[in-house]
């Protein structure tokens, strides 16, 4: 029997879990799972609990959404490589971004019964001013939407909750001075939006070449310029939509790099949730940092 701790947002799965959890466990039991379960109490708690606790399991569990995965994986970080347990996943968040990149189900029972067949398979994260983060960060337009759309319209709503929250933020849009430096490589100017990210797909919205690799030790960025122009911000929603960057979406990939802003300070959404940093920080791939149980082939 592998001893697996379940960790589940009760937020999110009381609302958009579908099914009965006690299915869930059944499936994992009878998979050859001892499973110990610990609903999260509070913001944060699923990185604490993970991070004193995962070096004594076999495995560990995440129902929840994505930002739940991402406090997951920061608390496995804290752990040493050697004794960092494989995570499977059952979505039941509002997006699940990283999930459909990765080709999880949607449907929660058949997401456990991967668990209980699939293979662990290493993963890559980042790390951002000190911050670890599973799958995107991201700053600018639309940013605070990810963290600021109230709990109870997301449950209501889902993914539209965000659309109508972001509906709200389309006159505070504000540019964003920036210079990214990577080896040789610099990109400087006034944008829009911005995402460092390990994922095919951005708020459900945006969707990035399908060459995303998630563990081939390098993160994509995704630089949307400040549209001056009503001209220039259609040929934006044109290249965005055909996945045609060039003149006014900058796309890369990049293994580490500086960020520096103009003014001094900056808010992200670290998958979804808010981290505050100074306007000059480091940003990386973390390489093989977790492993997670997923089909033989994604």
């Amino acid at each position: 029997m592998k001893k697996t701790l379940v960790i589940i947002n009760q937020h999110t799965a009381k609302y958009r879990l579908r099914v009965d959890l006690l299915e869930l466990l059944d499936i994992l039991t009878k998979g050859g799972r001892e499973c110990f379960t610990h609903p999260t109490q509070r913001a944060g708690d699923a990185m604490e609990y993970t991070a004193g606790n995962a070096a004594d399991f076999d495995e560990i569990v995440c129902v929840g959404g994505d930002g739940t995965l991402g406090e997951v994986v920061t608390g496995l970080c804290r752990v040493e490589p050697d004794r960092r347990p494989p995570v499977g996943y059952i979505p039941a968040g509002t997006t699940n971004d990283f999930a459909s990149s990765i080709g999880l189900p949607s449907d929660p029972l058949a997401a456990a019964r991967l668990i209980v067949e699939g293979t662990p398979r290493e993963m890559d994260c980042g790390i951002v001013g000190g911050h670890i983060f599973n799958y995107i960060a991201s700053f600018g337009a639309f940013t605070e939407v990810s963290y600021g759309t109230p709990q109870p319209l997301k449950n209501l709503f889902g993914h539209f909750a965000y659309l109508l929250e972001g509906v709200k933020h389309l006159s505070d849009i504000k540019p964003c001075r920036m210079r990214f430096e990577s080896g040789r490589e610099v990109i400087e100017g006034e944008f829009a939006f911005g995402a460092f990210a390990n994922t095919l797909s951005i708020g459900g919205v945006i969707r990035l070449p399908g060459e995303v690799e998630f563990d081939d030790g390098l993160h994509e960025y995704l630089l949307v310029r400040m549209p001056q122009s009503l001209a220039a911000l259609n040929e934006t929603a044109v290249e965005l939509a055909g996945k045609n960057y060039g003149k006014n979406v900058v796309y890369g990939k990049f293994r580490s790099g500086r960020i520096e802003f103009d003014p001094p300070a900056m808010a992200w959404s670290l998958d979804g949730d808010r981290v505050d940093t100074d306007g000059a920080v480091e940003i990386e791939n973390l390489h093989s940092a977790y492993r997670l149980i997923t089909a033989e082939k994604i």
